[in-house]
């Protein structure tokens, strides 16, 4: 009987290894023909029977790296390099830890004897990007403002190329994702083109170029700059070249009939090696792609190839060691200024794919790292820019774990770091925990976080006139404009502690009723004659001063573009507010504002002129200052002065008289210093009489009165 069991067990095991064999044979030939994701259940069936086999635990590592997965392949490669004899799993190992973000322990193991020992120039550029990473991080991330556009899913969206305001793009949505980065598949689900519209804000998306879809994939594409011809690669996962990739090419296709039509494949496509991720130059004239044909620097390098005189293209020029590296360059892209865009894994940086820049024109020496926030610790790739602009997209997997891709929106601008204090207007002390914003047509993102000292760093367009907006708990908000400083000097806001009367009011419409925002409040104190605020209105429309002393007399002006400037005063009799607790208000004013309606007539008080006179008498000329004054208090409007007269006299002699005295008051105008180009004066003469007392017709002195005006009307801006 144990003789009998003996049997039975030997048979049980050596059928288990047999099973096992099999289960190897067929994991190992998944990883050999690159499906990964088929491999990965069977290996870690086999690691989970046995754990210590180190073949089977490398593969599934680099099975989870080709993937992407870059917390299982960080986990794998963890247990391999303490006892695998292949260096490079150190070196996939430091990788994976970049990526994730663990910088300290990535320094580590890429300063591991065994992986410095290997020579690869990889590792150097990681170790300078290491040394760089405060700088790649956070420099100039004031100046991007990022955003995931709304389109995106739990499916893979990635590679976007810009058509007009839109934007065309490769998804595996409903075929599911194809790896880019690495020439792999994780399924048999593929991938096509869609299109999403600026309409709106790219919220949605639809398939785009159905007539080129085959039942593999299709996409990135690049479009010439007239949007007439498309570049675009395509794979057949069926056909295989001779180091297992499957088939990427270049094919094109021609914009006919509102359709596209493929018309040819690029030239030097081929079984033997791999082409794709074509891009233009903006001329048409230079086509760049990525490659891994023979006599390369690594894996994916970027060509160029240059349009013949016979509308063919000549052959393929590898970009050289300058811009390619012993990794992957992928995705690239020419900017309009002649600057080469692309991702790369092999020059170093934050980890996993990051973008660069190359300055074709110069033909530099060395690429740049577009740094945080544009790249991150994942893959960041498939930059694309608007043309004559610092706008466009992007592509990368942050946040998701390596699983999908998403695309981004990003704007860029150029400026220049400022220091601003907020201080105590009386001991000059920093006062903790103000808050600034900054706010300018150009700014981005104006709200600047809350200091808990009172220093405040921010990045600022050169020579641009900005307003800073400074505010903390128990001290008088302030607005003070701002026009750029020399770089590191440092801008001062002076707060006043509030111990003292309030005086509020609301901004509105006089048309509409409607809250005015961002209108300038300033608010002099008459008495010591100095501006005690200066403040832009919310959408609320308020304003507030909360420094109103006994017996002062405040004046209020109030300005906005496209609205005539509108005034207030406040005479302070008491101060029985100083001594008060929690209030809401002391003193209230507020305030209307018309707005400019262009050609809109605006009638003024007579100017009377004597009989068949046009000079200036002393009371017209009182009314006429008023006129300057106004012009003053809005700079930029431009105006036109129309006299009218009766319809009693010749209707030519009136023209003339009219047009006399309008003229003549305009001169006054522009005497007391009134630009000359800002106001000119036209008679109507009886042309635009505003009752029926024409000519022939009786009617009272009164109603004579009311045709004899003088009116004014704004006719422009001059900005």
């Amino acid at each position: 009987m144990k003789k009998f069991t003996l049997i039975i067990i030997l048979t049980l095991v050596s059928v288990s290894a047999f099973s096992q064999r099999a289960i190897i044979r067929r994991a190992d030939r998944m990883y050999n023909t690159l499906a990964y994701s088929d491999a990965i259940p069977l290996y870690e069936y086999l690691l989970k029977r046995d754990s210590t086999r180190i073949t089977p635990m490398r593969k599934l590592a680099d099975c989870y790296r080709l993937t992407s997965n870059t917390k299982k392949s960080e986990y794998w490669y963890s247990r391999l390099v303490n006892n695998d004899v292949q260096v490079m799993s150190k070196f996939y190992y430091a990788e994976a830890l970049l990526k994730n973000g663990k910088y300290s322990e990535a320094r580590t193991w890429f300063t591991n004897p065994a992986v410095t020992a290997m020579n690869d120039p990889r590792v150097a550029d990681y170790l300078k990007s290491l040394d760089e990473l405060d700088m790649l991080m956070n420099a100039d991330t004031a100046s991007v403002k990022i955003r995931k556009l709304g389109f995106n899913n739990s499916e893979s969206d990635y590679a976007p190329a810009i058509l007009n305001n839109d934007i065309v793009f490769a998804s595996s949505r409903t075929y599911s994702n194809w790896v880019k980065r690495s020439h792999s598949w994780t399924d048999e689900k593929f991938v096509s083109l869609f299109i999403s519209s600026s309409d709106d804000d790219y919220a949605s998306i639809a398939p785009y170029a159905p007539e080129l879809r085959t039942r593999f994939n299709t996409g990135p594409v690049a479009f010439n700059k007239e949007h007439t011809l498309m570049y675009y690669t395509v794979n057949n996962p069926k056909k295989k070249s001779a180091k297992g990739f499957k088939n990427l090419r270049i094919l094109t296709a021609r914009y006919e009939k509102n359709k596209w039509k493929k018309t040819s494949a690029f030239p030097y496509n081929s079984m033997d090696y791999a082409n794709a991720h074509p891009a233009l130059s903006e001329d048409g004239k230079t086509l760049y792609f990525v490659s891994d044909r023979p006599g390369g620097f690594g894996g994916m390098d970027i060509y160029r190839c240059t349009l013949k005189e016979d509308m063919t293209w000549d052959a393929p020029v590898n970009m050289g060691a300058n811009v390619n590296s012993v990794g992957d360059e992928l995705f690239p892209f020419v900017s309009d200024e002649g600057r080469l865009y692309f991702a790369s894994n092999g020059h170093g940086g934050l980890g996993g794919l990051d973008l660069f820049s190359y300055d074709l024109a110069a033909n530099a020496q060395k690429v740049e790292n577009l740094g945080g926030p544009l790249n991150s610790s994942e893959d960041d790739f498939g930059l694309v820019m608007f043309p004559g602009s610092v706008k466009g997209f992007f592509s990368s997997d942050r946040g998701n774990n390596g699983i999908n891709d998403d695309i981004y929106s990003f704007v860029i601008q150029q400026g220049r770091g400022y220091k601003i204090y907020v201080v105590d207007s009386l001991s000059g002390e920093l006062i903790a925990g103000s808050s600034i914003k900054v706010t300018s047509p150009d700014m981005i993102d104006p709200v600047v976080p809350a200091s808990e000292t009172g220093r405040f760093s921010v990045l600022l367009a050169k020579e641009k006139l900005f307003t800073v907006y400074a505010s903390a708990d128990q001290y008088q908000a302030k607005t003070q404009p701002l026009e750029s400083p020399d770089a590191n000097s440092v801008f001062v806001v002076k707060l006043a502690k509030i111990n003292r009367c309030s005086l509020q009011g609301t901004v509105t419409n006089k048309d509409t009723g409607e809250k005015i925002d961002s209108a300038l409040v300033i608010i002099t104190d008459r008495t010591s004659n100095k501006v005690v605020l200066e403040f832009y209105t919310g959408k609320d429309g308020m304003y507030k001063y909360e420094g109103v002393t006994k017996g002062s007399v405040y004046e209020i002006k109030i300005t906005k573009d496209r609205f005539f400037s509108a005034e207030g005063l406040l005479n302070a009799k008491d101060a029985v507010c100083a001594v008060a607790g929690a209030r809401d208000m002391d003193y209230v004013r507020d305030l209307q504002m018309a707005p400019i309606v262009i050609g809109k007539a605006i009638k003024i008080e007579n100017i009377y002129f004597d009989l068949n006179k046009w000079n200036i008498r002393k009371d017209a000329a009182v009314e006429l200052d008023k006129i300057v004054t106004l012009m003053n208090e809005n700079p930029d409007i431009i105006i036109e002065l129309g006299s009218h007269t009766d319809a009693r006299g010749s209707d030519a002699s009136n023209m003339t008289l009219s047009d006399k005295r309008a003229k003549s008051s305009a001169a006054y105008i522009i005497s007391k210093g009134i630009s000359e180009n800002r106001i000119k004066g036209k008679g109507y003469g009886e042309s635009m009489l505003v009752n029926e007392c024409g000519n022939g017709v009786t009617c009272t002195e009164e109603q004579h009165q009311q045709n004899r005006r003088t009116e004014f009307k704004v006719t422009g801006f001059l900005k």
